[in-house]
């Protein structure tokens, strides 16, 4: 009796780590990464060369689509783009050469904003929710982030794709305009660069619901994301 106890607890057990496979998290992650309620925010770090850890808030764009990969040397889907400021020393470390950076994202915390994957739509056709989730699951805990180890790659001066990574860029961060290269309103050097990303770490939230753990960047980079749809 205490065995089959024990049997019937592993099982359980089992199908709860199992509840989310890592492809569906790629998939988030991915969605992730276009939520408008993130505002395109990501913390930048770097290290320097006498081990200091950097970092900063910078603002981000998933520009990276077929279109526009095409249109950019090295490029791939799933690469990230950045307005640059080697004013920042964070921006110094990260366009160093050979240096590498880090990029955390992480969902809204705010537990009025509505998680997606656990939200049910209401009569009246808002997003709310699901009736059953408790308080306790719906703050920045619960919620999905991701910590991406990679490298940022400079677009020169002059690239033919430059019209087309300012029109991305602005589209998310139309207050960028005033600092983007070549702004007339900015003192500051600008640059665009392109952050590849090598190593993905996410958590999709607590364990017992959402996937925990490393993400192959193939399988991210494969996944096309989307609106979700109730």
């Amino acid at each position: 009796m205490i065995w089959g106890s024990w049997v019937a607890l592993l099982v359980l057990c089992a199908a709860a780590r199992a509840w989310e496979t890592v492809e569906k998290a790629a998939s988030d992650l991915r969605q992730l990464l276009v939520d408008d309620t993130t505002f395109y925010t990501a913390s930048l770090g770097s290290v320097s060369n006498d081990g200091a850890m950097a970092i900063s808030a910078e603002y981000y764009a998933p520009c990276f689509n077929a279109s526009l990969t095409a249109q950019v040397d090295g490029a791939r889907e799933g690469d990230l783009l950045f307005l640059a400021l080697p004013v920042s020393g964070v921006w110094r470390g990260t366009l160093a050469p050979n240096a590498s950076a880090s990029l955390l994202v992480h969902a809204n915390a705010d537990p009025n904003v509505v998680d997606v994957r656990h939200s049910t739509t209401s009569p009246a056709g808002r997003q709310q929710w699901a009736p059953r989730r408790p308080e306790w699951r719906r703050g920045m805990p619960s919620k999905a982030r991701t910590n991406m180890h990679g490298t940022m790659h400079v677009v020169p001066a002059g690239h033919p794709a430059t019209d087309a990574l300012q029109a991305c860029f602005t589209h998310y961060h139309p207050d960028a305009a005033a600092w983007e290269p070549g702004s007339r309103l900015s003192p500051h050097l600008a640059k665009w660069a392109r952050f590849a990303p090598e190593r993905i770490y996410y958590v999709g939230g607590f364990g017992d619901e959402h996937y925990i753990g490393d993400i192959p960047v193939d399988m991210y980079r494969a996944e096309t994301p989307s609106l979700y749809v109730q």
